[in-house]
């Protein structure tokens, strides 16, 4: 991460790396800036074309009028809130404040008005796992996580075109992370945030709560993420798990998953939705302990109110069975990978990054070649793997595109 100037107590930490691998010059946007309003004017500029097609989609949907009309609400609702200080962490920031200061330069940089942008914002989602695995021996830290979303574009050759890699560099601190041509923020998808504080990976995983609060998914996984560090990010769910009592919170949900570097580095996952934010206790295995997210949540609270559990359609039946086979073979990969004498103990950066790309080669969510994986048959669009040492480095390699096994199958 080049240019944005780190405090002095980061020069004891050791330097971060993020490797860029299969992306074409135009998928990866550079921007720096004063202000959030500013940067995203540029960021709406640059994906203009795909925020507008995104929302041609709705504006050809039955109903669209009422739909822009509950945008619209729901924006102003929104404004108001961020005049209280429900999402203002201890170090003084709004993160709610900031996250409306994404959209309004968006908006401008897109030609959309606020309230198209709030659209797309409460409408647009994607289909993404994650797994991330914490050796308990070693204090190390694994993950891998992809970025599917082969429908939203349908006009698209695939999905990774309308996906960009942004290195978003602000006087206070740089995020680099996957963005979505419709979206504003960060936070909903995967990247990573170096603020004086901390430096914190974050990925989500979308699912689908039938219950409808005030705050936007979006916005949330935003804030989340905008925290800068596990202590703010639980401070801010804490204050807006317990705003509206008895009420829903959320307008949708996800599984947000954060590594936070340090020594050791430390990770947690969460899910929100509803009326609730959980902490999900991390499952343990034979000196490790791992979590891990599809689009069906494991709260059993959330799985009463999800639009798969409750739906009567065939589909969506299939659908929910396909996500708990993911969710059982993430599991197998947690438990049952690596598992051999030199690699248990410790197991090393470089080692760790290639056992991890072998998992993400493997484009079908079955067992292959005698290696477990929990892709999809869907287009990923990006994948990442991360590895945090106990000496506080995170190293992130980003895979842009199909898999060798995608393409394959995809033309055959």
């Amino acid at each position: 991460m080049s240019e944005y100037i780190s405090p002095p107590e980061a020069a004891s930490r050791p330097k971060n790396e993020i490797e860029l691998k299969g992306f074409k010059q135009y998928e990866i946007l550079e921007i720096k800036a004063e202000n959030l309003i500013s940067a995203y004017e540029q960021i709406g500029k640059e994906t203009a074309r795909y925020a507008k097609q995104a929302l041609e989609g709705y504006k050809n949907k039955d109903k669209y009028p009422e739909t822009h009309a509950r945008a619209t609400k729901s924006l102003d609702l929104l404004k108001e809130l961020a005049q209280t200080d429900i999402f203002t962490t201890s170090d003084g920031l709004n993160h709610l404040e900031r996250y409306l200061q994404t959209l309004a330069g968006f908006a401008t940089g897109t030609g959309l008005t606020p309230q198209e942008v709030a659209l797309l914002q409460i409408e647009d989602t994607a289909g993404c796992q994650t797994l991330s695995v914490s050796n308990t021996i070693s204090g190390e830290i694994v993950a891998i996580h992809t970025e599917e979303d082969s429908d939203q574009y349908a006009v698209s050759e695939n999905a990774a075109n309308a996906k960009r890699w942004v290195k978003l560099i602000l006087p206070d601190q740089q995020v680099e992370y996957c963005a979505y041509g419709s979206l504003c923020g960060y936070g909903f998808a995967s990247g990573i945030i170096d603020r004086q504080r901390q430096t914190m990976f974050q990925c989500a995983d979308i699912i689908g709560p039938t219950e409808l609060g005030p705050i936007w998914a979006n916005a949330m996984a935003f804030m989340m993420m905008d925290a800068g560090s596990l202590k703010y990010a639980n401070e801010l769910n804490d204050k807006v798990s317990t705003a509206f009592p008895n009420h829903p919170l959320f307008n949708g949900g996800y599984v947000i998953h954060q590594i936070e570097s340090g020594r050791p580095p430390k990770m947690q996952s969460l899910e929100f939705g509803g009326d609730r934010i959980v902490l999900l206790e991390p499952k343990e295995s034979a000196g490790r302990q791992f979590q891990f997210g599809v689009n069906y949540p494991q709260d059993s609270r959330l799985l009463a109110i999800d639009g798969y559990t409750l739906s009567a359609d065939d589909g969506d039946r299939e659908v929910k069975r396909m996500m708990q086979r993911r969710q059982r073979r993430l599991e197998l990969i947690a438990c049952l990978a690596g598992r051999t004498p030199d690699t248990f103990s410790h197991w090393g950066e470089h080692p760790a990054l290639e056992f991890l790309h072998k998992i993400l080669q493997k484009g079908r969510g079955d067992v292959l070649d005698g290696w477990f994986t929990g892709l999809s048959n869907d287009l990923v669009a990006q994948s990442i793997s991360v590895y945090a040492s106990p000496e506080g480095k995170l190293h992130l390699i980003v895979r842009s595109g199909y898999s060798k096994a995608q393409r394959k199958m995809r033309h055959t």
